[in-house]
Formats: structure tokens, sequence, C-alpha cells
């Protein structure tokens, strides 16, 4: 054990953050220091508060603050991987303070956990040990995320449709940009542990759904049950806002990537854009919402990666859906 922590203490001070990280991580440390209060009251232990705080703190000030950042960038093999996943992301946890807040840290953790495969797969560092370690850590994730939303949709059923949509897109996302790493890739063990990677995401997927009755729920984000039309108007129109939003959000990520996309991607992400457009104006919020998501994480999959898979991935995604609207109208005419 001390030969360890001498060996991580060792490569610790190794590490130097450029100018860069050193402002992107002030940002990060102060940003979080702001965050906007939630209405929602939420309990939590303050005993385990209490005693996990100074402990965060020795630990940070043991391996040093630019230990801890760097660590973020670390992948299953890495040195710093346990500090990753054993400290700052648990401190990260501590911090998450409402349940928008601790279901939103969880999803973003599994997230997390499927970059890092993909990351992986595309180094053919993917091994199966590894797959399974990531695996375990992707379904406690997705499970705890899953609690929560349960619970916040008693209170904000909205705030839980959306939490609940952007993960179940997620998961859906990276289980295809998995496959598709694994099918381009020449080595045959990383297209094995990848297919198996891509597969788990997908039963994950597929029992969060079966557990989230929210992603059965009509296309539009739920109001909570009233007559007055002002508050449905209202609420109609918080959602209609949110999805736009996202829109916009995802339209500044495409023209603002790093990677030259050919004309024909453009062309195919412009037309998605306009699909999200129609969505949006015929009220499916939720369903925008959904395609939003899963077209960002395909652009920056484009970024990370060859930049082919952006067209790929939306091209499958086309297909799928024509598949889908073919079987539906198959089964209407019965």
């Amino acid at each position: 054990m001390n030969h360890q922590l001498r060996n991580l203490r060792k490569e610790a001070y190794q590490i130097r953050l450029s100018q860069a990280e050193r402002s992107r991580m002030r940002q990060h440390i102060f940003g979080e220091a702001f965050a906007v209060a939630n209405p929602y009251l939420v309990s939590y232990n303050w005993f385990s508060l209490r005693l996990a705080l100074p402990m965060a703190a020795v630990l940070v000030v043991v391996l040093g603050t630019g230990t801890v950042y760097a660590a973020g960038g670390a992948l299953p093999g890495d040195t710093l991987y346990t500090v990753k996943v054993d400290i700052a992301e648990p401190l990260r946890g501590t911090f998450a303070f409402s349940r928008t807040a601790q279901a939103e840290f969880h999803a973003s953790v599994a997230k997390t956990r499927m970059e890092e495969a993909e990351k992986l797969a595309s180094q053919g560092r993917l091994t199966a040990s590894t797959t399974v370690s990531l695996e375990e850590n992707l379904n406690e994730h997705v499970a705890a995320a899953q609690a929560i939303t349960k619970t916040l949709a008693e209170d904000d059923p909205d705030t839980a449709t959306e939490v609940t949509t952007a993960l179940d897109s997620s998961l859906s996302a990276h289980g295809a940009i998995l496959a598709w790493l694994g099918k381009d890739s020449a080595d045959s063990d990383t297209r094995e542990h990848s297919a198996r990677m891509a597969l788990a995401i997908g039963e994950s997927r597929a029992q969060y759904k079966k557990s989230s009755s929210m992603l059965d729920a009509p296309q539009t984000l739920s109001v909570a049950e009233t007559s007055a039309d002002d508050s449905i108007d209202r609420a109609a129109s918080k959602s209609q806002k949110k999805s736009e939003s996202q829109l916009a959000d995802v339209q500044k990520q495409f023209k603002e990537s790093k990677t030259s996309f050919g004309t024909s991607t453009a062309e195919r992400v412009e037309g998605r854009f306009k699909e999200i457009r129609q969505q949006i104006d015929a009220g499916d919020t939720v369903g925008a919402l959904r395609a939003g998501v899963e077209l960002s994480e395909f652009i920056e999959a484009g970024d990370k990666f060859d930049g082919n898979i952006l067209e790929h991935l939306i091209r499958e995604k086309v297909n799928k859906q024509d598949k889908e609207g073919d079987k539906s109208n198959d089964g209407s005419d019965d």
C-alpha cells in the first residue's frame, strides 16, 4: 500500500498544468461555488457531509489540487484513474445537494464511463476486464439516477422528464458510437470488447426505460393535472423554450466544431436540425430534446474520432427511424 502511494505521489508531482488548464480549473471551481439555488428542499446526511468535506480537503492537500484536476482525463489502467474514480468523482457528488443535481451527477458519471470505453476502443486498449469494470460502474450510476428521478418526479415531473430523457438519449448515442468504433477497428479484440460494451449499454438502457415510466409518457413534457388553461399554456411555453434553447446550443456546437466535416455530413446535420425544429413546432418537445442530445453526442464523437463517424451515425439513426416508421404503418394497416 505504501509502495503504491509513493508511486502515486511520485507521478502526481511530475504533472504540471498548462496555463489554459489552470484557467479552466479556476472557471470550474468558481462556477461550482456560485451555483443557482434550487427551490426544492432535499434531505441529506449532515453527519456524513461533515466527515466527507474535511476528508476531501485532506486528500486534495496530500495529492495536490492539480493532481485531482488532472485525474479527470485519466483512463482505466492509468495511475491517476483511482484518484479520478475514488476521490474526484465522489467529491463532486458530495456537492450535489438537490435531487436534480444528484440525478445529473450520476448521469454525468455514467456518460464518463461510456466515453472512457470509447477512448480505449479507439486506442486499441479496451480489454475484457476493463469492459466488465466499466459495465458495473455504468449500471450503478444509471440505477442511482433512475432512483433519484423517480422521487423527483413526485414534485417536479417536468424536470424529471428532462433528466430522464437526456440520460436515455445519451445511452442510445454512446451505444451507437461504441458499436461503430468496434466495427471500424482492424483489431479483433477491440471489435469484440466494443461490441460487448455496446450491448451492455443497450441492456442498461432497456432496464432504465423499463423502470422509468416517464419515457413512455406522451411526447410532451408533463404538466400537473389542472383545468386552468393559462397554467397549461405556461408549461407548454416553458417546454418549448427549453427545446428551442437546446437546439440553438447544438447548432452553435456544430458551427464551432474543430473538425472540418465534409459537405455531405454538413447537409445531414442540417437535415437533422430541420427535423428537430419540426418536432418543436408540432409540440413534440420530448422528442426534440431526445434528438438534440443524440445529435450533440454524435457531433462530439465526430470531433474526437474520425470525422466520418458523424455522417455514419446520422445515417444509421435515420435508417432506424424509417424502419420503425414502416413497422408502425404495417401495424396500423392490420
